[in-house]
Parts: C-alpha cells; sequence; structure tokens
C-alpha cells in the first residue's frame, strides 16, 4: 500500500508521457553498504555480511549477539542523518542517469523513513544530483504502478530483490534492472524475478535501459 506521506510526493510530481526511469539510491546511485559498514566501526559496531539484510548482522565490536532491532534502526536513522560524511556516488552512476535523462524521465525511489527525506533531497542536489526523489517505507511495487500511468514503457533499477518481486506484481510491463555496487556478501543473495536483467557497470546498463525502452 502507498500511505499518506508518499501518496503526496507521488501526486507532487507532473505527469509526463516519455518513458521513464525509476531508480533505486542506496548501492544503486550512493554507496551504501561500505559506508554503513565504515559508519558502524566508527560507532563501536560491526556489520557481517554472512546475509544480505541488516538486521541481525549488526554486532557489536567483540560480542556474539546481534543487536536488536530497535538499536539497529536508531543507528540507521542517525546513519541517514550523517549520510553526507558518509556516502559518495557510484562510479558511472550520474553520467548515466543525466544521459539517460535526455531520453527519458528519470524518478528516483528510496527506501527510507519519510523523516529523513529533506537531508537526502539536501545532500543529492549538493552532490549534483537534479532528479525528483520520492522515499517510501514499504515495499516499492504500489509507487511504480502509479507512476508507470500514462507511460509508454517504464524501467525500474534497484538492488533488493523483494522489490523487484513487488514491481513485478503490481506493475508486471515494467523492465527490472539489477544493480548492486557493493558485491563482497559471504553468503548467496536473494533472487529477483527470472527475467530481471543484472549488470555489474552503468555503461552496460545504460545501454540495455536505452535497448528496453525506445
Amino acid at each position: 500500500m502507498i500511505d499518506d506521506e508518499a501518496r503526496t510526493q507521488l501526486e507532487a510530481l507532473e505527469n509526463g508521457s516519455r518513458p521513464l526511469v525509476v531508480s533505486d539510491i542506496d548501492e544503486v546511485i550512493l554507496n551504501f553498504v561500505q559506508p554503513f559498514k565504515d559508519y558502524l566501526d566508527h560507532h563501536g559496531f560491526v556489520l557481517r555480511t554472512e546475509t544480505y539484510k541488516l538486521t541481525g548482522n549488526v554486532f557489536p565490536k567483540g560480542a556474539d549477539i546481534p543487536a536488536e532491532g530497535p538499536e539497529v534502526f536508531r543507528l540507521l536513522s542517525h546513519f541517514f542523518v550523517t549520510q553526507a560524511d558518509w556516502q559518495d556516488l557510484v562510479t558511472g552512476a550520474l553520467p548515466a542517469l543525466n544521459r539517460l535523462s535526455k531520453h527519458f524521465d528519470v524518478v528516483l525511489l528510496t527506501a527510507m523513513p519519510h523523516a529523513h527525506r529533506e537531508e537526502r533531497v539536501t545532500f543529492m542536489r549538493e552532490i549534483g544530483v537534479p532528479f525528483p526523489i520520492l522515499t517510501v517505507e514499504s515495499d516499492k511495487g504500489h509507487s511504480v504502478a502509479h507512476l508507470a500511468k500514462g507511460r509508454p514503457s517504464v524501467a525500474f533499477i534497484d538492488d533488493l530483490a523483494h522489490n523487484h518481486d513487488s514491481v513485478f506484481e503490481h506493475a508486471p510491463d515494467t523492465h527490472l534492472f539489477q544493480y548492486m555496487a557493493f558485491r563482497e556478501f559471504d553468503g548467496p543473495l536473494p533472487v529477483p524475478p527470472l527475467h530481471t536483467q543484472y549488470h555489474e557497470d552503468w555503461d552496460a546498463m545504460e545501454r540495455a535501459i536505452h535497448k528496453a525502452l525506445l
């Protein structure tokens, strides 16, 4: 479902008729996992990478029992408050999106607490990212379905399999692309829908999006 704040953001966007690229931010445009590991190390914690999730993988240094959910949420929230001190652009992401925007509309859809949206918008503008930014606090399928209305074609870029599953369920005509900047995980990663294209660099993904949307 789309909560009231997300709906307000969606309805504030001008409707367009061009093909649309909807992109995640963390791990797609901004490096996230490595900066968050560095942030945790600075604050006395360690992020283990046996699985691709945060809860259960954040440990106080020297401890064998992971931090509980509320503590992980507190750390993540403070990380978002100070994101400008830690995060930076994924190599090739912004030039590729700028080139794509000559042919397609681009919207950034990021899963994070709405309370941190303005901090993210400010930071992204400071580093030269000009595209509209929407926040969601749930899976992204309903929001992408809303954005897809009136569009001849839509591409969705995300690192998380469950977001691809959600988009495939609610906007099944969307072209799905998976990108993940941090790839040094120790265990298997969740698998997105079979027809999702996986790319390891933005140049290849840019070419694939052009081919899919034109």
